[in-house]
């Protein structure tokens, strides 16, 4: 016996050192299945004793007092509020394991966001179903008792009201919740569709945010290096604040750009698209009627050209992903280059700072054309 309890305590042991190597979101993605889990083992077990005991009560109703008022209906219908409650819950965290297990990772702000609706969701799901309960097991005392007056509609109505206030409480908190998740970089529809679909191939908002915040840091450390040492000032003149705050901007503009493109790209769905196009590719082939030849050729081309836009869209997010990575390794070798020049005499200016300068007016000119691209697209929508 006490070997098998040590067997116990080292697995359990085992499992919670395993745990310690994984990623927070891993980790939560355990508890969130484990949950569901046990909610599943938990009904069952529920529901075979609620099934248990009512049948041993009807049959004591059955057989002793078989033409008195149904007395039985009381613990049956009041019972089974709390497990059609339950059932609730179970479906609730069988939805949020089936959501979040296609996912691959989440940083902190995305699982905030997603969490954040799916609590919302289940809260509402959570009061229907106790409405629905418990309306329904008044309405069979009201026909049990006295079912000339329908009493159970007045707690119906009432009900019906706080009821009808949640909805549109948690209509408009979905949206903005829905919203709050698109400008963390996941799509809700998809997650919806178990695809868990995250269009941030390389790197996230969140994480493009610690990078901006790192440069600015690194500018901030250059120019106060800038400030206490008179040789950097004559070597580099006025010119290095003014360029590094320009390229400062110019990552936030490029992080921001990104935001919007994921904002555009989770409104749309490739696979609806591509279904759309055979769909009517199909259709065309198939009718010999000149003028739907043509409307069907219109759509495909419109099809063809969203399809064509979103790809574009696509390679302008790998694009703002390379363009912030390489600018900000660019500023982390310009602060080497500096900390260089200040212990080692140095001929002309360093590489980093033409490097700086040219890879500034090249982000200028691709943010010029990115937003005349988005003006066009707009426009085609």
């Amino acid at each position: 016996m006490k070997k098998e309890f040590n067997n116990e305590e080292n697995l359990v042991m085992k499992i919670k050192n395993d745990e310690k190597n994984l990623t927070f979101f891993e980790r939560l993605k355990k508890k969130i299945i484990r949950k569901a889990n046990r909610a599943i083992i938990g009904f069952n077990a529920h529901a075979i004793v609620y099934g248990a005991v009512n049948v041993f009560v009807f049959l004591i109703y059955l057989l002793f007092t078989p033409f008195v008022h149904p007395w039985f209906y009381y613990l049956l219908g009041g019972w089974a509020i709390g497990l059609l409650s339950h059932f609730q819950y179970i479906r609730n965290t069988k939805k949020d394991k089936e959501q979040i297990i296609p996912i691959k990772d989440l940083n902190p702000e995305q699982i905030a966001a997603l969490r954040r609706l799916q609590k919302s969701d289940s809260a509402f799901r959570q009061h229907r179903t106790a409405f629905v309960s418990v309306i329904g097991y008044l309405f069979g005392i009201n026909m049990i008792t006295y079912s000339k007056f329908l009493w159970f509609v007045f707690p119906a109505l009432a009900w019906g009201v706080g009821l009808t206030a949640h909805w549109a409480v948690y209509r408009a908190k979905k949206k903005y919740l829905t919203e709050e998740l698109s400008d963390a970089g996941l799509s809700w529809t998809d997650i919806k569709k178990h695809k868990g679909t995250q269009y941030t191939g390389h790197t996230d908002t969140s994480e493009y945010r610690e990078k901006f915040i790192e440069a600015v840091q690194i500018k901030n450390d250059l120019l106060q290096q800038l400030e206490g040492d008179g040789e950097l000032q004559l070597h580099f003149g006025g010119e290095l604040e003014t360029l590094l705050n320009t390229f400062i901007k110019q990552i936030d503009e490029l992080i921001q750009r990104d935001s919007g493109l994921n904002k555009v790209l989770n409104k749309v769905s490739e696979e609806d698209i591509e279904k759309a196009l055979v769909s009517l590719k199909a259709k065309l082939n198939q009718t010999d009627d000149s003028y739907l030849k043509a409307e069907y050729e219109k759509t495909i081309h419109q099809y063809a050209k969203q399809k064509a836009s979103i790809t574009e869209l696509k390679n302008a997010k790998e694009v703002i992903y390379l363009r912030v990575t390489s600018s900000y390794t660019l500023l982390k070798q310009m602060q080497l280059d500096v900390a260089r020049m200040k212990n080692i005499a140095t001929v002309g200016e360093p590489p980093s700072l033409t490097q700086l300068r040219e890879k500034s007016s090249e982000i200028s000119l691709y943010l010029s054309d990115l937003k005349q691209s988005y003006v066009e697209l707009e426009a085609n929508e």
